[in-house]
C-alpha cells in the first residue's frame, strides 16, 4: 500500500512538473540538479555537514529514526515480500514518472542494435536472412552477410523481445529488466547481509543506478548485465554454506546472462568464482554435476547461436563485423584492426572506425593511456558512487577483515582493472555485472561506521543516519531535476522518430532515402530497419546517384518515396521527384537576423537567401566589394553624416581603400561570414549563359547572385537585392534548370541595416579594420580610443556621396563619434563607416556595437555585434 500510494504522489507530481519544464528558467534548475559536477559538490558538502552534525549532536534525531529502523527491519525481515518490494520500487516509480518522462526513442548505434535483436527474436527468428538489397541497408553495428543481425550479445534483446512478442513496447522490457535487477540484488545482498541491509542496498541501487540513468532511459543496456552478475553472487556463497541444486541453476543463469550482455566482464568475473566454487564443492557431486552441465548448456547455447549467425559457432557477431567493418576495435594487447572488407562503402562507417582506432592508438602511449585510466575512473565513480556512498568504503581496512570481504574486494578489482587496462573503451554499464559487490562492500562499510563511538558517544550511528537522510534527498532532487529537464534525461522524440510517426500516420508503405552531407556526425544514425525489412511500413535506405538507386526503386516500386537530409536543423521529408527542384525557405539580412526588423528585404542590400538545390556551390567563395587596387587615400568630402554625440554635426569623412570580401560561409540567423578575399580573382556563381545556375527574381526585376554556399539544410545564396525594388510586399521566386520556387508576399522595408560579421571565440563580431588596414581579432584586438572600420548593408537609398538617411553608431550602449562614411561601394551594397572607440568601453568581448539609421526621425537598429578590445 504504501509504495502504491508513492507511485500515486509521484505520478500526480509528474503531471505538475510536466508544465513546469516548458519554462527555460526551471529547465535551466532541473540541468543544474542533473549536473555530475554540480551534484558532487552538493553532496560533497552534505558529507562534510553531515560528520560535523554527528559529533556536535550525536543524539539527534535517534528516537524518529530508531522507529523508522524498526518497522523497516521488520519488513525486511518477511524476506520474499522484501525480494517481490525491491523489484516492484524501480519499476513502479518509473511508470509513474512518465507523465513528466515520457518513454524512450532511440538514438545512438547501439540502441538501435538491441533493438534489432529484439524484433527479431519477437518474431521467432534467431536471425535473418539477407536481404537482396541489404547495400542500401548497411549501418553501424549491424551486418546484412551471411545472415542479417547485430553484433550485440542477446540478452539484452530478448529482454526487450517479451512484450514486444506480446504487442507491447520493448521498453517494457527495459522496465522489467530493472525491476528484475534490483530484485536479483536484494536476493543477492541476503546472501551477504542481514535482511534490512539487503533491501537498503536494492533501494539505493533502484534510486541511483537506475532511475534517472540510460539503464532504463535507453534501450543501451546496464540492468541487465547487473542481473546476471547478482544471480552469480548470489548463488555462490549459499552454495559455500549449504549446496543445493536450486543455487547451482541460478549460478548458471547468471552466467548465462553475463554471458549474452558483457561477456568480457563475464569471464573476468567468473573466473575467481568459478575457482572459488570448485574449491568448495570439489567433493559435492550432487551440486557440482548441475553446475558444470548447466555451464556446458550456456557455452554450448553460445556456439549454436555462433552458427546460425555467423556460419561458425567460434565465430562470434562482433568478430564477424570486425572482418566486413573494422568495428569494434580489439583489446589493447592485440594490434588494432586497420582493415576490413567494406570499411570504405560509407563516410559514416569509415568515420566511426577513424574513432575508435583512434582512441586505440591514443592509449597505446603513455601519456593517452594515463589520460584514459583517469577518465574511466571517473566514470566509475561518477555513476556507482559520488561522495555520500564513497564515505563507507573509507572503512575498508575493518571490512577487509572477513575474508568474505576480502574475496570480494580482489574479486571487484581485478575485474575493473582488467576492464580499465585492455579495454579502450569504458561506460558505465561496463561494471555493471560488480552493481552486487560493490554495494556488499559499501553497505558492509556502512555497518561498521555505525559501530564507530567517540568519548562514549555513537557518532558513527549518527553519522549513517544523516548520511541515510542526504541520499535520500539527493535521490529526490535528481528525480526532480529530470522532471524538470525531462530532455537531459530521456530522449523523447528525434527527428528521424518524428518523420517516422508522420509517415506511420498517413498510412500506406514508404521508402525513405537519408542523405548525409560530409559533415554527418556518425553517432547519430537514421539507416535502421526491423527485422523483416519487406513488411516494415517504413524503410531506411542510403541516398545514393540516381543511376545506383535504379534497383532499389525497381524492388520497391510500390512504396511511395522520399528524401531527407539528416543533417539538416529540422530535416523534412521531400518526394523523391522533386528532390533537385529549387526550393526556398527563408530571406535574411546577409549580416545577420536583426530582432528589430525580423522579417524583410531593403532595397541594394544584401541578403541570404536559404534553401536546397540552389545550384553548384563556390569553393572560394564569391567576391562581394567591386573596389580593385584602387590608390589608397583620397580627397576628404563633406558628408551629411550624423555624429551620435552630436546629432546634426556635419563631420568630414575622406574615402579610403574598401577591401574585397568573400563570403566564408552563411548560416541561418547568424547571416554570412565574411572573410578578407586577400587579392584573390572569384568568380560569381551565377551566369548568364549557364543555363544550370540560379536566377533570383524581386517581382519582375533581377537579382544579382554573387554566391552559393552550402548552409546546414541545404544552399544558401547570397544576392543583392535589386536598388529599384519598391512597394510594400514582393514576390521573391528562384529558378534553376527551368525548375520554380517562390516566396511569396515578402515584405519590402526602407532600411535593414546589418553590420557585417565573423564569427570570434562563440561570438558575432563586427568585421573591424585597425588604422593599419589589419583585421581585429582575437589575436589583434582593437584599442580604446582608435578609429576603426566597419562595414554595412541595409542602409537603404544612396546618393554619390553618402546614404540618404542619418547614421548612429553605438559602442556599449552609448553613441559614438562617427568619423567618416565612405558611400564608394554603395551600388554594391555595403557601406563603410569610420568610428571612434570611446575611451571608457570596458576590454575584452562584451562591448556591444550596433549601427541605426534614422529614418522619419526613428532609429531602426542593426544586428547585435561586439568589438574586440585588448
Amino acid at each position: 500500500m504504501g509504495l502504491a500510494a508513492l507511485c500515486a504522489g509521484v505520478t500526480l507530481l509528474a503531471f505538475i512538473f510536466r508544465q513546469f519544464s516548458l519554462n527555460a528558467d526551471l529547465r535551466s534548475i532541473g540541468e543544474a540538479l542533473l549536473n555530475t559536477n554540480g551534484r558532487e559538490a552538493a553532496e560533497g558538502v552534505a558529507a562534510a555537514a553531515v560528520i560535523i552534525l554527528a559529533f556536535a549532536a550525536p543524539r539527534f534525531g535517534r528516537k524518529g529514526f530508531g522507529r523508522i529502523e524498526q518497522q523497516f527491519s521488520a519488513f525486511a525481515a518477511d524476506r520474499p515480500l522484501a525480494i517481490l518490494t525491491a523489484g516492484l520500487f524501480p519499476a513502479m516509480l518509473r511508470l509513474s514518472l512518465l507523465p513528466a518522462l515520457p518513454i524512450p526513442v532511440p538514438r545512438i548505434a547501439d540502441e538501435f542494435g538491441h533493438l534489432l535483436l529484439a524484433d527479431t527474436f519477437a518474431s521467432g527468428r534467431i536471425t535473418n536472412p539477407t536481404h537482396p538489397m541489404w547495400r542500401y541497408f548497411e549501418s553501424l553495428y549491424i551486418f546484412h552477410q551471411p545472415t542479417y543481425s547485430s553484433v550485440y550479445p542477446v540478452a539484452q534483446g530478448f529482454m526487450m523481445a517479451i512484450p514486444a512478442a506480446l504487442r507491447l513496447h520493448p521498453w517494457f522490457g527495459v522496465v522489467m529488466g530493472v525491476g528484475l535487477m534490483c530484485a536479483a540484488l536484494c536476493w543477492m545482498l541476503e546472501g551477504w547481509l542481514p535482511p534490512k541491509w539487503a533491501l537498503l542496498g536494492a533501494v539505493i541501487a533502484g534510486l541511483r543506478f537506475d532511475l534517472v540513468t540510460s539503464w532504463i532511459n535507453s534501450y543501451w543496456g546496464g540492468a541487465t548485465a547487473a542481473l546476471g552478475g547478482a544471480l552469480l553472487m548470489g548463488a555462490m556463497p549459499r552454495l559455500v554454506r549449504k549446496a543445493r541444486i536450486r543455487d547451482a541453476l541460478f549460478a548458471c543463469l547468471g552466467l548465462a546472462i553475463l554471458s549474452q550482455t558483457r561477456p568480457f566482464e563475464g569471464i573476468l568475473l567468473s573466473l575467481p568464482v568459478g575457482m572459488m566454487l570448485l574449491s568448495r564443492l570439489l567433493t559435492k557431486a550432487r551440486v557440482l554435476a548441475p553446475l558444470v552441465a548447466g555451464s556446458a548448456i550456456v557455452v554450448a547455447g553460445g556456439l549454436y547461436y555462433n552458427s546460425r549467425v555467423t556460419g561458425h559457432a567460434m565465430l562470434l557477431p562482433y568478430q564477424l563485423h570486425q572482418r566486413i567493418y573494422g568495428t569494434p576495435q580489439n583489446l589493447l594487447w592485440n594490434p588494432p584492426v586497420v582493415e576490413a572488407a567494406r570499411l570504405a562503402q560509407a563516410k559514416d562507417i569509415r568515420d566511426n572506425f577513424d574513432w575508435q582506432l583512434g582512441l586505440f592508438e591514443d592509449q597505446a602511449t603513455f601519456s593517452g593511456f594515463a589520460e584514459a585510466l583517469q577518465a574511466k575512473f571517473r566514470s566509475f565513480w561518477d555513476f556507482y558512487l559520488q561522495p555520500i556512498l564513497s564515505v563507507p568504503l573509507l572503512l575498508l581496512p575493518l571490512v577487509l577483515r572477513r575474508h568474505d570481504m576480502r574475496f570480494l574486494f580482489w574479486t571487484c578489482l581485478f575485474v575493473l582493472l582488467a576492464d580499465f587496462l585492455l579495454y579502450p573503451f569504458f561506460f558505465p554499464h561496463y561494471a555493471a555485472p560488480l552493481s552486487g559487490p560493490l554495494l556488499v562492500l559499501v553497505l558492509q562499510g556502512a555497518r561498521y561506521l555505525r559501530t564507530v563511538r567517540w568519548r562514549g558517544e555513537r557518532v558513527g550511528d549518527a553519522a549513517f543516519r544523516w548520511f541515510a537522510v542526504a541520499g535520500a534527498i539527493s535521490s529526490v532532487l535528481l528525480v526532480t531535476g529530470a522532471m524538470l529537464s525531462p530532455g537531459a534525461v530521456v530522449q523523447a522524440s528525434t527527428p528521424r522518430s518524428r518523420i517516422q510517426e508522420e509517415l506511420l500516420r498517413r498510412g500506406g508503405k514508404h521508402l525513405v532515402l537519408v542523405r548525409y552531407t560530409p559533415r554527418h556526425n556518425f553517432q547519430e544514425p537514421w539507416i535502421y530497419n526491423a527485422s523483416d525489412v519487406d513488411r516494415s511500413p517504413v524503410v531506411w535506405a542510403r541516398e545514393e546517384g540516381e543511376a545506383e538507386l535504379l534497383p532499389l526503386l525497381g524492388y520497391y516500386s510500390d512504396r511511395q518515396v522520399w528524401t531527407v537530409n539528416a543533417d539538416a536543423p529540422n530535416p523534412k521529408l521531400r518526394p523523391y521527384g522533386e528532390r533537385n527542384d529549387p526550393q526556398i525557405s527563408t530571406l535574411q539580412n546577409a549580416a545577420g537576423k536583426s530582432e528589430y526588423v525580423p522579417k524583410g528585404v531593403s532595397p541594394g542590400s544584401l541578403v541570404t537567401v536559404f534553401g536546397s538545390n540552389l545550384g553548384n556551390q563556390d569553393v572560394e567563395g564569391c567576391v562581394v566589394s567591386g573596389l580593385r587596387n584602387r590608390a589608397a587615400g583620397g580627397s576628404d568630402v563633406k558628408l551629411p553624416g550624423l555624429d551620435a554625440s552630436r546629432p546634426g554635426f556635419a563631420v568630414s569623412g575622406r574615402q579610403e581603400n574598401l577591401p574585397r570580401f568573400a563570403v566564408g560561409q552563411s548560416v541561418l540567423n547568424a547571416g554570412a561570414a565574411f572573410l578578407l578575399a586577400g587579392g584573390r580573382s572569384v568568380t560569381p556563381a551565377s551566369s548568364v549563359s549557364d543555363p544550370k545556375a540560379l536566377s533570383v527574381r524581386f517581382g519582375d526585376l533581377p537579382a544579382q547572385v554573387l554566391c552559393v554556399q552550402e548552409s546546414g539544410d541545404g544552399d544558401a545564396a547570397t544576392v543583392q537585392v535589386p536598388q529599384e525594388l519598391h512597394g510594400e510586399f514582393v514576390n521573391v521566386s528562384i529558378r534553376r534548370e527551368g525548375q520554380e520556387s517562390v516566396e511569396k508576399h515578402f515584405p519590402v522595408v526602407s532600411v535593414n541595416p546589418g553590420i557585417l560579421q565573423a564569427s570570434a571565440g562563440g561570438k558575432r563580431a563586427g568585421l573591424l579594420l585597425r588604422p593599419d588596414g589589419s583585421l581585429v581579432t582575437p589575436q589583434n584586438r582593437a584599442r580604446r580610443g582608435e578609429v576603426l572600420r566597419m562595414f554595412v548593408t541595409g542602409f537603404g537609398p544612396f546618393n554619390q556621396a553618402a546614404p540618404k538617411n542619418p547614421l548612429i553608431v553605438g559602442v556599449h550602449d552609448r553613441g559614438a563619434p562617427l568619423e567618416f562614411v565612405n558611400c564608394a561601394e554603395c551600388s554594391s551594397g555595403i557601406l563603410e563607416l569610420g568610428f571612434q572607440v570611446p575611451s571608457d568601453t570596458p576590454k575584452g568581448d562584451q562591448a556591444s556595437l550596433s549601427v541605426a539609421v534614422v529614418v522619419e526621425g526613428k532609429p531602426v537598429y542593426s544586428n547585435a555585434s561586439v568589438v574586440l578590445l585588448r
